[in-house]
């Protein structure tokens, strides 16, 4: 719960502002996500020098070893394990990098729950795809995917070629109630995910609005070891609106707090349990 003041002797409002310039992003939810990994990464090894404040307002200084991690989530909750049980009849299941083969063997805990919570915030392995036939009544459809195709450069595109998800619903249905959480971190085939969820109304989105950004990448490599890349998909909400800079809203907004954190509790897990209570 102490809030970090600065890194290295500058302020971390002003780490930030460097950091957030040089980000390429469609929306600010996911610009913090990148940018606040990016001011704790070190390009040599060595002590870290910080000025942390408590909740009574006090400063300290202090000296902490560098270390290297392939992947940073600000403020990282403690997750319930998938399966468990957070409250009676009420089924939690996290579906970051979650295999389909894992959530096949929760399959009959979550059929005999009075509700399930799954949990999407960071992003899915295939679990995420095949969790639809098992939620779905009738047959669904994702987002749409609009690659521009042209024939000269410098001209706009002659044609689109569109396309989109088609899913069947499955004879292994979870019956009971339903609620996603979500936030920045949710990103690309995350959001086509969600997107499902939101425009077919499958349950209540407890969280924060997704990254904004979907898409396949296009990059190629520059001279010098420059790296550039694209969106070369536009990707439109099933109602035709615009995805990018806008993601999936939650139905229920819910932020982290300093006192949340300082207390060890995971809020928009806590909102969740609260809202799958609900009749």
């Amino acid at each position: 719960g102490e809030i970090v003041q600065k890194i290295d002797g500058v302020a971390v409002a002003d780490r930030y502002r460097d950091e957030s310039e040089t980000i390429s992003s469609a929306t600010e939810q996911w610009r913090r996500q990148v940018g606040l990994g990016r001011m704790l990464e070190r390009s040599a090894a060595g002590p870290v020098e910080i000025v942390v404040r408590d909740a009574g307002g006090s400063s300290r200084t202090v000296i902490v070893e560098a270390v290297a991690a392939e992947v940073y989530r600000p403020s990282a909750e403690v997750r319930p394990e998938s399966g468990s049980e957070v409250d009676p009849g009420i089924v939690y299941f996290d579906l970051n990098n979650a295999r389909t083969a894992t959530l096949r063997s929760h399959m009959k805990t979550m059929q005999r729950a009075k509700a399930v919570i799954f949990d999407l915030r960071g992003y899915p392995n295939d679990a995420g795809y095949d969790l639809f036939k098992h939620i779905i009544t009738q047959p669904v459809t994702s987002a749409w995917w609009c690659v521009p195709v042209r024939t000269h450069p410098g001209r706009e595109p002659n044609r689109w070629e569109e396309s989109h998800w088609d899913i069947s619903p499955s004879a292994t249905r979870i019956p009971g109630k339903l609620v996603f959480i979500t936030d920045g971190s949710a990103i690309s085939y995350a959001e086509s995910c969600m997107a499902i969820v939101e425009h077919y109304k499958l349950a209540e989105i407890v969280g924060s609005p997704t990254a904004g950004t979907n898409g396949n990448v296009n990059p190629f490599e520059l001279p010098g070891g420059y790296r550039v890349a694209w969106t070369g998909m536009k990707v439109e909400k099933h109602d035709r609106g615009p995805h990018h800079g806008v993601g999936v809203l939650p139905t229920v907004p819910v932020k982290r707090t300093v006192e949340g954190i300082a207390a060890g509790v995971d809020e928009l897990l806590q909102r969740a349990i609260e809202v799958a209570r609900q009749p």
